[in-house]
């Protein structure tokens, strides 16, 4: 049988050691893949995949720097993916930046359905622990609706992937 404990800390250790050991090829990637506005070509799609990548590995370390460094990179998103990238590197690190991001995207896109689905997946998705608490909390939030399949699915199918 599969231990899903288990394969969850040996997914960390590995993602914490590859962001441990290739930190300044990640951060250097990070830089050289910014673009100062938003380009819808195929090369800047790719240099914004790549950067949001990095990112995430980034997030793995516990470095009050590297959660600077992507509230900084998602308050400057002049578009939906790096926002995303950025609150979800985010989500799983227990800092005031989190808080901050998560606040500002809910108050920025709450009109938005679609959006909001994003934004309960993101949370419900979180490695912190407890998460069960704040998708209880979640749940009682003006942005979930039982009746509504989607938003159930993006909350308790955020909350079953973690």
């Amino acid at each position: 049988t599969v231990d899903p404990a288990a394969v969850y800390a040996a997914r960390k250790f590995v993602m914490t050691t590859l962001a441990t050991e290739l930190r300044a090829d990640l951060e250097a990637t990070v830089a050289a893949n910014s673009a100062a506005k938003y380009s819808n070509e195929p090369a800047d799609r790719a240099a914004r995949t790549l950067k949001n990548a990095c990112i995430g590995y980034l997030s793995y370390l516990d470095a009050p720097e590297i959660a600077a460094m992507t509230y900084e990179r998602f308050a400057a998103a002049d578009n939906m993916t790096d926002k995303i990238s950025c609150l979800s590197a985010l989500s799983g690190k227990d800092c005031p930046e989190r808080v901050t991001a998560l606040d500002e995207f809910y108050a920025a896109w709450k009109h938005d359905p679609l959006v909001m689905n994003k934004w309960l997946g993101i949370q419900s998705g979180s490695s912190l622990p407890n998460n069960i608490a704040n998708v209880k909390a979640l749940m009682k939030s003006s942005a979930f609706d039982i009746k509504n399949p989607n938003k159930v699915y993006s909350l308790i199918g955020g909350l079953c992937g973690s």
